[in-house]
C-alpha cells in the first residue's frame, strides 16, 4: 500500500475557490475522513477510483463527475494510477450561493450528459491558463452546478436490488462484447422483462444506452492512455466502426474523440501546461 501524496498542480480562484489536477499513484488508500469546511467536485480524467461511504462502495471511471458535500465521511482507494480534475468550494464561497445549499448537501455522481461536458471544458480552460482563466472557470462552475441542480433527481443514488448490482457488474465485465437482454437475465437469474423494467426505473435509462455510456467511459480511458488509432480504439471499446464510435462519443461528451484525446492525453497535457 502506497502512502504517497498526490501530485498537485493548482490554481486559486476567488474567496475560497480552488482548482487542481491531481495524480494519484496505484494502490494508494485514504482512510475514512471528511472535509468539514469545503465541498468538492471531482472529474475523473484517467483511471478508476473507489469511494466508500454509508457502507456502500462506488466505482468512478473516466469522465465520471462526483460531488462530495461538506462533512460527509468517506474513504478512497486507487487500484491503479488516477488523474482527476478537482474543484474545491470552501464555505466562504458556498455561502454566496445559499439557493444551492439543499442541492449541495447530498453526494451525487454522473458519467455523461451536459455536466460532464462542462467539466471537460473547465479542464481545458485550466490547462490553457491566462489572466482570464479564473473568471472563466468560476462562470463555468456556476453553469455546471445549475445544470446538476436543475436535474437533481437524475443524480440521486437509489438503493438497488442486490441482483441489479450483479447485472451492472456483468455489463461492466462484458461491455465490449455483443450482449442481449436474455443473456444478461440468464446470467443473474431473473426474467428478461423484469430486468428491463427494474433497470430502467433505477438507472433512468435502457440497458442499451447504459452499455453505450460504459463503452464511451472505457474509450475515454483508451484515448487518454493509448497511442492506437481511433479506428482501433473504437473496436477495442466495443463499437462496430469508427463512425458509430465518433457519433456516440460526441453525443455523450460534447466533443469528438480526437478533441478529447488531444486535451487529456499525458503528452498533450505536458505540451499545453503553462506555469
Amino acid at each position: 500500500m502506497s502512502s504517497a501524496n498526490p501530485t498537485i498542480d493548482s490554481l486559486d480562484g476567488s474567496r475560497g475557490l480552488r482548482f487542481a489536477k491531481l495524480e494519484y499513484t496505484s494502490e494508494l488508500r485514504m482512510p475514512l475522513h471528511s472535509h468539514d469546511d469545503a465541498a468538492s467536485l471531482d472529474f475523473c480524467l484517467d483511471g478508476t477510483l473507489e469511494v466508500f461511504r454509508d457502507r456502500n462502495a462506488f466505482v468512478l471511471g473516466p469522465s465520471s463527475l462526483s460531488l462530495m458535500p461538506r462533512g460527509v465521511p468517506h474513504a478512497n482507494c486507487f487500484p491503479e494510477s488516477v488523474r482527476t480534475f478537482l474543484v474545491v468550494m470552501k464555505s466562504e464561497w458556498l455561502e454566496r450561493f445559499s439557493q444551492m445549499t439543499p442541492f449541495l448537501c447530498s453526494p451525487r455522481c454522473c458519467s455523461s450528459g451536459r455536466p460532464t461536458w462542462i467539466a471537460a471544458r473547465m479542464y481545458r480552460e485550466f490547462q490553457r491558463r491566462d489572466d482570464l482563466t479564473v473568471l472563466s472557470l468560476e462562470g463555468m462552475l456556476l453553469e455546471l452546478l445549475a445544470e446538476m441542480a436543475r436535474d437533481a433527481e437524475s443524480f440521486v443514488e437509489n438503493k438497488l436490488p442486490p441482483w441489479l448490482g450483479l447485472a451492472t457488474d456483468y455489463l461492466r465485465a462484458h461491455l465490449t462484447q455483443p450482449l442481449s437482454t436474455e443473456m444478461i437475465a440468464s446470467a443473474i437469474g431473473v426474467h428478461p422483462a423484469h430486468l428491463m423494467r427494474t433497470f430502467r426505473r433505477h438507472h433512468k435509462t435502457t440497458i442499451g444506452e447504459y452499455v453505450r455510456r460504459l463503452r464511451v467511459e472505457y474509450a475515454c480511458h483508451l484515448l487518454s492512455a493509448s497511442c492506437d488509432s481511433l479506428g482501433q480504439i473504437a473496436l477495442d471499446a466495443g463499437f462496430s466502426d469508427q463512425s458509430h464510435f465518433s457519433r456516440t462519443f460526441k453525443k455523450q461528451m460534447g466533443m469528438s474523440p480526437r478533441e478529447f484525446q488531444s486535451e487529456t492525453s499525458p503528452a498533450s497535457s505536458r505540451q499545453k501546461m503553462h506555469f
